[in-house]
């Protein structure tokens, strides 16, 4: 996912001991988003970028979350992913996204396309962030609470039957 770590590569660097930078990359989406928060305090920072599939900035814009609900957010991100240990399948569209969390003087990272878990992300995202980056509305799937009840997440990679 080398678009993701470009579009990454475009925001400044975080410089809050607890910070998230994530990228989405809809698969039939016209934008593509990079988004920056730093926890710091009641008022805390974002950045946002999004772009074109094709890399044209369409805005490049700062926010500010109070810090409540940023540490919310964050600990409903940190929920989902603490522990998972990737998708066992290889999945051939989707919503890309990465990301890059820092927290307690340690870093996780993660990308792919799976539903069952980086589509969570990206609709969490929207969902919590959406007051400040609306375009991220894109990320939001009415249908995600039903592929969550499918098969496609709910049945273990290691049955072959």
């Amino acid at each position: 996912m080398t678009d993701a770590h470009a579009l990454l590569a475009r925001l400044q660097n975080p410089k809050a001991a607890s910070s998230l930078q994530f990228a989405a990359m809809p698969s039939f989406g016209k934008r593509w988003f990079a988004i920056s928060l730093s926890e710091t305090g009641p008022r805390s920072i974002g950045e946002v970028i999004i772009t074109t599939p094709a890399g044209q900035v369409l805005r490049k814009d700062t926010f500010v979350v109070p810090g409540d609900d940023l540490a919310s957010f964050l600990r409903q991100w940190d929920e989902i992913t603490d522990g998972y240990s990737g998708e066992g399948r290889i999945l051939t569209d989707g919503n890309p996204l990465a990301f890059e969390r820092r927290r307690d003087g340690a870093i996780s990272s993660g990308e792919g396309n799976s539903p069952c878990h980086y589509d969570v992300l990206g609709d969490l995202a929207a969902r919590a962030l959406g007051q400040y980056v609306p375009e991220l509305a894109d990320l939001r799937d009415p249908t995600l609470p039903a592929i969550l009840q499918s098969n496609l997440c709910k049945r273990s990679i290691f049955v072959w039957r």
